[in-house]
């Protein structure tokens, strides 16, 4: 099975579900550098805005 994808700047709009998936990520061991508690909306905002 192919997949097919299109990788685009994050945008405002995509907040939740880049907090959301940072969270589940960082719940898992060995997953990121953070614990999920860490990652908030300001966290990811942080870097959402000047990605742009």
């Amino acid at each position: 099975m192919e997949l097919k994808y299109v990788v685009r700047e994050g945008e405002t709009s995509d907040l939740h579900k880049i907090v959301v998936l940072y969270r589940t990520v960082a719940s898992r061991s060995g997953g990121i550098a953070r614990e999920a508690d860490e990652v908030t909306e300001a966290y990811v905002r942080s870097f959402v805005s000047s990605s742009n």
